[in-house]
């Protein structure tokens, strides 16, 4: 079996510390699509997120990109069947790590992707709470 190019980076992002759900998820991409093993294929299998769609969601949102752009990018996100509280925890380790954040606006925006993601527990839409939770978070980042 041969891996592609990023493919073994995002089966350690996707595994996560955990060796059997790293293997498991290789099994199934391997069976579904054979050798090489594209990264694509992994977050597929997984259900994952990549970090480059988050990230480049929270660099519109730090640029202060029109909102128009921005909620283009969330229907994307849905339209690419993306799970919107794994978006969510992407979104947090993103914007935690992000040093161009004040801590205070950082928690403020933690503050609203908890809310959120309560939210989509009780059965809010998963557009409507990602669109509002990036809304916020780019109102945030244009105080900065």
């Amino acid at each position: 079996m041969q891996l592609a190019d990023g493919a073994l980076e995002a089966l350690g992002q996707i595994g996560g510390g955990d060796m059997r759900k790293a293997i498991t998820t290789l099994q199934s991409a391997f069976r579904l699509r054979g050798s090489p093993v594209e990264k694509e294929t992994l977050l597929d299998v997984a259900g994952t997120v990549d970090t480059a769609v988050v990230g480049a969601l929270l660099e519109a949102c730090v640029k202060g990109e029109a909102f128009a752009t921005v909620s283009a990018m969330v229907d994307e996100c849905i339209l690419a069947g993306y799970p919107c509280q794994e978006l969510f925890v992407k979104l947090q380790e993103a914007l935690i790590g992000d040093s161009r954040v004040p801590a205070a606006v950082k928690g403020r925006c933690l503050i609203r992707l908890a809310n959120a993601d309560r939210q989509l527990s009780d059965g809010a839409d998963e557009q409507l709470q990602l669109l509002a939770t990036v809304a916020y978070i780019s109102g945030e980042c244009l105080k900065i």
